[in-house]
């Protein structure tokens, strides 16, 4: 079965491609991803396919912000666009708080077993783990005490993947996936 995929940026469908390919209940699915380039276009290339393409459609997009009502409601601000429409398919938003590339933080030794120099997260960069994660992993990268991203994704370990696959964010895709499955028929006996 297809699902259409809509993120903002070329990282963030790495990530999502990345991870996917872990989580078992990803595996009967064929994901098409779509690259918006900002969170302005997302609504726009979210709505074009959601009234153009015959497929679940899964949005993933940064709330750009710590504030959890404020995420709500620019989850609902799209949730009204993409319904203006009336999707014949199931839909759903995902909002990362504060943006997807937390998912690398869900358990701090991820990041950490990669330092050059060896070295645990000091208290100011926990901190950014949870209000900042994209920059405090572009700082890591330019003091080349961590590799830029999209080198740091392909090294990560099956046990990394594993750990960033329990992220509260794709649980809910797999609470998703869940949803839109073909149902399986029972064999009378």
């Amino acid at each position: 079965m297809k699902i259409e995929v809509v993120v903002e940026t070329e990282l963030d469908k790495l990530l999502l491609e990345t991870i996917l390919k872990a989580i078992p209940e990803a595996q009967e699915f064929e994901f098409r991803y779509f690259v918006a380039n900002s969170r302005n276009r997302l609504s726009i290339v979210a709505r074009t396919i959601i009234v153009g393409v015959p497929h679940p459609l899964l949005v993933v997009m940064d709330a750009d912000t710590n504030d959890p009502e404020l995420a709500r409601i620019r989850k609902q601000e799209l949730e009204s666009y993409l319904n203006w429409v009336t999707p014949a398919q199931p839909y759903r938003i995902l909002v990362a708080l504060p943006e997807l590339e937390i998912v690398f933080f869900a358990d701090p030794s991820i990041v950490e077993s990669k330092l050059k120099d060896g070295r645990k997260l000091t208290a100011v960069e926990q901190n950014l783990t949870q209000s900042a994660p994209k920059q405090l992993l572009q700082s890591l990268a330019r003091e080349r005490l961590l590799p830029d991203v999209t080198v740091l994704l392909s090294e990560l370990t099956d046990d990394d993947i594993t750990k960033m696959s329990q992220h509260r964010l794709f649980q809910e895709v797999v609470s998703f996936l869940k949803s839109v499955a073909p149902r399986q028929r029972s064999k009378a006996r």
